[in-house]
């Protein structure tokens, strides 16, 4: 079950907050965690000294990021969704390969790696900036463009000006998770958000109640992970509270 409190008032969306972790470790017992799912670590503070003022003390209070939610509920038993660091990781890797970086859809990536000459050291400083830069992209890209994602194994999607810089995107993304691709092969495996969320079943030890505060809207990919996901599906509760209402996220 779905509910969805919205306001614009923050204070008001806390002080329910307050009210329903209270009922909640009312209902539980204080030694279960109340899990509450927060936008950044500013809203995190504001959320735990909130409850604290409303109910006196802010305790076993489990609170997470989205991103780290989303990702540890839809995560198969063996592998690992693949985040911002393990993205950099994988394209670093194929950044320091120089017979991929021979291939045609890769002239971009060659001259922007030898624009501050052909130097070894200079080169590597902008292969380690670039794989940088790709994690956080394809990190984003996996939670708001997973449709394009799913046609890049088809083709590329883009014409014009944009066309280019797909090319070579696509073409790093499939070294990453295409057929021959280098996530497979790692120990566990790591699979791309979109996939792990298309596999995604109800599982037993998740959460009975989870409460999401603080967000104007979420990912797409992200709306199926803050769905209920017990086993069985009955009990579970999703509480979100919002200064509009959600997309994908509503009762």
């Amino acid at each position: 079950m779905i509910r969805l409190v919205y306001s614009n008032r923050t204070e008001e969306l806390l002080a329910e907050l307050a009210a329903r972790v209270r009922a909640q470790q009312a209902r539980d017992g204080a030694l279960v965690p109340v899990r509450v799912v927060v936008p950044n670590t500013s809203v995190e503070d504001y959320v735990r000294q909130g409850v604290a003022r409303e109910a006196g003390i802010a305790a076993n209070l489990d609170t997470s990021l989205l991103t780290r939610f989303v990702a540890e509920v839809a995560c198969p038993p063996d592998a690992r969704v693949a985040d911002a660091e393990a993205l950099e990781s994988m394209a670093l890797a194929l950044l320091l390969d120089d017979a991929l970086l021979a291939e045609p859809d890769l002239a971009p990536v060659r001259a922007y790696l030898r624009a501050a000459g052909d130097a070894a050291g200079a080169v590597d400083v902008r292969r380690v900036q670039l794989a940088g830069r790709l994690g956080r992209i394809f990190e984003e890209y996996t939670y708001s463009r997973a449709e394009m994602l799913v046609s890049w194994r088809r083709g590329t999607t883009m014409d014009g000006k944009h066309a280019e810089t797909e090319r070579w995107q696509r073409r790093l993304w499939l070294g990453i998770f295409g057929e021959d691709g280098i996530a497979p092969a790692r120990s566990p495996r790591v699979v791309p958000l979109p996939d792990a969320v298309e596999a995604l079943e109800p599982r037993p030890g998740a959460p009975r109640t989870v409460h999401v505060f603080g967000f104007a809207h979420v990912a797409r990919t992200c709306s199926r992970p803050a769905r209920p996901q017990s086993a069985s599906g009955a009990g579970s509760r999703v509480s979100t509270s919002s200064q509009k209402p959600s997309q994908g996220v509503s009762a």
